[in-house]
């Protein structure tokens, strides 16, 4: 029995329960069962709603796996919006190494807890959307929780596939930021980034052919006891550092050591546990109401002496984790 109240279509079987006790049932148990995880169909290009490739942005993606390379792409499909008309929405999608397009969606998400759920831990070991080619899927994310930075994303996807042979392509792509816009770009300071940024991120690594994340509790349910993953770019030094906190499924933190940030890419090492890694990546995001470009993060790490341990990350900032007028030259968390 699965205890967690889900973010997921089959929520709805938690309702007829909800009701019952509002209506004087006393006691609320939790679903034995759960909808069965449909199988993900890739788009149909002569499907009448599906227009094509979204045209005009700038994509890229990260992949920490040799074994298979796939992309994060974004489509245009017609979907019906709150008023039942069908409207044209680009969605982000992972086309696999032979060409086949699965669009995210609730199912290839992480089960986030329900904001009345005791424990508000992420779970370290995760299930994976089976796909019509025989493979699996699972990213992060759709519907992401405003408690989860990490996983309040819109412009990047980061996650595993895995395909019928067991092959696995560890993922993280998107929209990419442009660079003279991102926080602090001025035309006086030629259209450069500056101040600093604390992105809280997640991240995945495949393990026994399954997914599994580094640990992760928010820091406001209820006290100020969270567990989060920190990275901290300083645009002033053209710096990024910070720790992804590991554990027993994961394995040992990710410790970022001396990585370079170039408008909107980053590189350089990482460890953990002790063996030497590498480390690439991108700031993500076209902006919005008072958010810059790039208040995304993703990117991979490579561990060349044990590939069990490549992984890739993503995440978010948001204004009180921004300081685009800070002259400072640390790696301090904005707090």
């Amino acid at each position: 029995m699965d205890k967690w109240f889900l973010r997921r279509p089959y929520i709805s079987l938690v309702l007829p329960v909800v009701l019952a006790a509002c209506a004087g049932g006393g006691h609320v148990g939790i679903p034995n069962t759960v909808v069965p995880v449909p199988t993900l169909s890739a788009l149909n290009p002569q499907d009448p709603n599906v227009i094509g490739p979204t045209e005009g942005l700038k994509m890229e993606t990260f992949n920490a796996n040799s074994e298979t390379s796939g992309k994060v792409v974004s489509w245009k499909i017609k979907e019906k919006n709150i008023f039942g008309e069908l409207m044209p929405q680009d969605r982000l999608a992972y086309q696999t190494p032979d060409g086949k397009v699965y669009v995210f969606n609730t199912y290839t998400n992480p089960i986030l807890p329900d904001s009345f759920h005791p424990d508000k831990n992420l779970r370290t070991k995760h299930d994976m959307q089976v796909t019509d080619n025989g493979g699996k899927l699972f990213a992060c994310c759709e519907n992401g929780q405003i408690q989860y930075p990490a996983t309040r994303v819109d412009a990047v996807r980061y996650g595993a596939w895995i395909d019928k042979n067991g092959k696995a392509d560890l993922f993280v792509g998107g929209i990419l930021a442009d660079a003279t816009k991102m926080q602090g770009a001025k035309e006086e300071n030629k259209f450069s980034p500056t101040g600093k940024a604390t992105y809280e991120v997640w991240a995945l690594r495949v393990k026994n052919g399954g997914v599994v994340s580094s640990s992760y509790r928010p820091n406001n349910f209820p006290k100020k006891d969270g567990v989060q993953s920190l990275l901290t770019v300083n645009f002033n030094t053209g710096k990024l550092g910070g720790t992804i906190i590991g554990n027993s499924d994961f394995g040992a933190d990710i410790r970022f050591e001396d990585v370079s940030v170039q408008g909107n890419h980053f590189s350089g090492s990482a460890s953990s546990g002790g063996v030497a890694g590498k480390v690439e990546g991108a700031f993500y995001g076209t902006g919005g109401y008072r958010r810059p470009h790039g208040d995304q993060i993703g990117g991979k790490i490579v561990f060349d002496k044990d590939r069990s341990l490549n992984s890739v990350f993503g995440g978010a900032t948001n204004n009180s984790m921004r300081r685009p007028d800070d002259t400072s030259k640390d790696l301090n968390p904005v707090n």
